[in-house]
């Protein structure tokens, strides 16, 4: 990636066609966000109806991605299928009582998406939800995660081979890019860049989350507004001490698969099957200086697990200022 002033704007990512990359010299804080992907492990679609969205995301939440993603994947016919659930079962009433006294049996909630969408008149009542249409076949159901454990603690790769023989590259999916990065599977500066890679030790499934977030600390103006740039925020809405989730994750689900991913094993199988690796390389531009204090933590999923989470804090340094060329990470 070159060192030009060009800086991107998430809202103008979000109009970016699926699979653009990033181009090359933009001041960044992670890779470039192309649209949430549904490929196995996706989130439930967030253009479906509210109350069917909520579902899904209980769903998630209790089962895994990969269980909502089986269910969105079966075809109307399916979900159909299941008795419906009579309105007034609260009271104790059975559905021939309801049937008397006139009230409408619930539908099963159900939530689907897929290649082929109708918005014709649904016989489960949802009439704007998207579906399978009657030639599209369901694609194969996926697995349930299982339950996967982190144990601490969480390290960094400022320096040498990345751990798993893997790159900074291998980490990100559905066209999200770092843009031109030199020696990519070696950690330290590159540029006004600097590679970085988290890794710990787990147990069982690779179903961990990942979240991150900094705070600038004796940042100059510069450096504050191109993290605001980044946010798609006006200049000086960015101040030092602020707390910032990294957009491109999901803070509310650091089990999403937003296309910046962990890693398990090494790179090709074999070496340590237990090692889970994350990559990050920020960017800054000219007249940027000052300090952006990282929290990257790693979540165990399921359970009983000994640990929950762990966490690494981490500080780059930079000073691009003149002919300054100040660019470290503690």
């Amino acid at each position: 990636m070159g060192d030009s002033h060009e800086t991107i704007s998430r809202a103008n990512e979000a109009r970016e066609p699926l699979g653009t990359s990033v181009t090359r010299g933009a001041v960044l804080f992670g890779p470039v966000a192309a649209l949430p992907l549904i490929a196995g492990e996706a989130a439930p679609p967030p253009f479906l109806p509210a109350q069917q969205h909520a579902w899904a995301t209980a769903l998630q939440r209790t089962h895994g991605n990969q269980e909502v993603a089986r269910l969105l994947s079966r075809a109307p016919s399916e979900h159909r299928a299941a008795p419906a659930a009579c309105a007034c079962a609260a009271t104790g009433g059975s559905c021939a009582s309801c049937a008397k006294s006139g009230s409408t049996p619930a539908p099963t909630p159900r939530a689907a998406e897929g290649p082929a969408v109708s918005m014709g008149p649904r016989s489960d009542e949802l009439d704007d939800a998207p579906y399978f249409g009657p030639d599209a076949g369901a694609p194969p159901a996926a697995a349930s995660k299982q339950m996967g454990c982190v144990i601490g603690p969480l390290q960094i790769m400022t320096s040498g081979t990345l751990q798993g023989g893997w790159n900074v590259d291998d980490y990100l999916s559905g066209g999200k890019s770092w843009g031109r990065v030199g020696s990519p599977g070696s950690a330290g500066a590159d540029g006004r860049g600097f590679k970085v890679q988290l890794y710990a030790t787990h147990t069982g499934d690779t179903s961990l989350g990942v979240s991150q977030n900094w705070t600038f600390r004796g940042a100059n103006q510069v450096f504050l507004d191109s993290a605001a740039a980044y946010l798609g925020q006006a200049p000086g809405s960015i101040t030092n001490g602020t707390r910032i989730n990294e957009p491109v994750l999901d803070a509310g689900d650091h089990y999403a698969s937003r296309g910046w991913n962990l890693l398990y094993g090494a790179k090709g199988g074999g070496g340590n099957t237990s090692l889970v690796t994350w990559a990050d390389v920020p960017r800054n531009g000219p007249g940027a200086k000052g300090d952006a204090v990282f929290e990257t933590c790693f979540y165990s999923f399921g359970g009983p697990c000994q640990q929950n989470s762990v966490c690494r804090n981490w500080t780059w340094t930079i000073d691009f200022t003149g002919t300054n060329t100040t660019n470290t990470v503690t």
